[in-house]
């Protein structure tokens, strides 16, 4: 959840200036002046803008508005004493902000979100006039200016995207940083290429997840699921122009952004076996709107890059759990999870000693295996979870000697 608190402990503290437009300031002082300071701010848009990013760019557009909805009011400020302001100092003025401040917030986080590459949004500045005049005085933030799907973040208006039509407006368009892609032609990638940096992105998110370093519904997370989306949207409408595709020159320089801040990420494309990678399967059974055990289940049936790592994670999965919650309709596959499942598994896995451990325990006392305990007593029967928990221990002495 973005806070205020939270954007203003990565952003430099407000120290109480303010940058006073000239007295007798006219419009062209003012279109200038906001420019200017938005050049000025970009360092500090850069520490905060990946906190509002997505699913896609509309929802990136509202996250920010519903943000200065929430901890901006609106201040008119009066017409002899116009100021300019940073991210800081938006945030933290009590009285609250104007019409300016709102305008270069937003385009202050998707102006720095286009030059990381998250995005590629062309922006403009909508200077705007209500009366019979061509003098503005009122000014706005515009995603895609000049394109029928325009989407206007205005938050003085009360409504996301609202469009009050001017009598009169004028645009400045904010230059778009220009990216370079690493390895890949930016003027006719070929649809290979696409897809291979598709699949990419898509498994440094499983991985994440698989690991628990990403949480669903994280700005991680939506961050990866809006470079995953715009591949994949760029694929199946054949747009191979990767200038037009907006974040696809800027793949490379994302992954390693991703690469940055978990190290975790280094080696994944080399199918790296991670005997932790039931750790993040609950994750993904929450964001997925499955039972909890369904990950675990899902790959008792079938078999990845490494039968042996899956088959050790999920004798760890069950130990920290419960095996009835794998045994039974899975939640992914729609099919029957059995014991036997789970014995074969370990089997394809390489872990005979484990399979074998649990083979000799269910034709000695099969009554028992699957018979629930209903006295905290020991003397009460060994039940599925025990044994596998036993077994899910003894895994570890045995992958040590391997």
């Amino acid at each position: 959840m973005i806070t205020k608190d939270l954007i203003l402990s990565k952003l430099p503290p407000y120290t109480g200036n303010k940058q006073v437009l000239i007295d007798d300031q006219n419009t062209n002082d003012i279109i200038k002046g906001i420019l200017e300071n938005h050049e000025k701010y970009k360092a500090d848009y850069d520490k905060i803008s990946e906190y509002f990013v997505g699913r896609n760019d509309i929802n990136t557009a509202k996250n920010v508005y519903t943000f200065l909805k929430k901890y901006v009011p609106y201040y008119i400020e009066p017409s002899k004493f116009q100021t300019l302001r940073s991210p800081s100092a938006i945030l933290s003025i009590k009285q609250g902000a104007d019409c300016k401040s709102y305008a270069s917030f937003v385009n202050g986080i998707f102006d720095s979100l286009n030059r990381k590459g998250i995005f590629k949004i062309p922006l403009a500045y909508r200077f705007a006039s209500y009366k019979n005049t061509s003098n503005p005085g009122h000014v706005f933030a515009v995603l895609y200016p000049g394109n029928k799907n325009e989407i206007w973040v205005d938050n003085v208006l009360e409504n996301f995207n609202e469009k009050k039509q001017p009598t009169y407006f004028k645009d400045k368009k904010l230059k778009m940083a220009l990216v370079s892609m690493s390895g890949l032609d930016t003027k006719q990638p070929t649809l290979d290429q696409l897809k291979n940096y598709r699949d990419k992105l898509v498994t440094i998110q499983q991985k994440l997840l698989n690991n628990g370093q990403i949480v669903p519904g994280s700005q991680n997370d939506l961050q990866m699921k809006v470079a995953i989306n715009k591949v994949t949207k760029a694929i199946q409408n054949g747009n191979l122009n990767a200038n037009q595709i907006g974040l696809l020159p800027a793949l490379p320089g994302l992954i390693t952004t991703v690469q940055n801040f978990l190290p975790i990420v280094q080696g994944f494309f080399s199918n790296q076996a991670n005997p932790n990678d039931w750790k993040g399967w609950d994750a993904q059974d929450m964001q997925a709107g499955k039972p909890l055990g369904s990950s675990a289940g899902s790959w008792v049936l079938k078999d990845g890059d490494s039968t042996s790592n899956e088959a050790s994670n999920i004798l760890s999965w069950i130990q920290a759990n419960d095996i009835n919650k794998v045994i039974g309709v899975n939640g992914y596959t729609k099919q029957n999870v059995t014991f036997n499942d789970i014995i074969a598994k370990l089997r394809r896995g390489r872990l005979n000693q484990e399979a074998d451990y649990l083979v000799s325990k269910q034709s000695s006392s099969l009554s028992n295996l699957f018979a629930p305990s209903n006295s905290s007593s020991t003397q009460a029967g060994m039940s599925p979870w025990v044994i596998l928990a036993l077994a899910g221990a003894g895994i570890y002495f045995f992958t040590r000697k391997k």
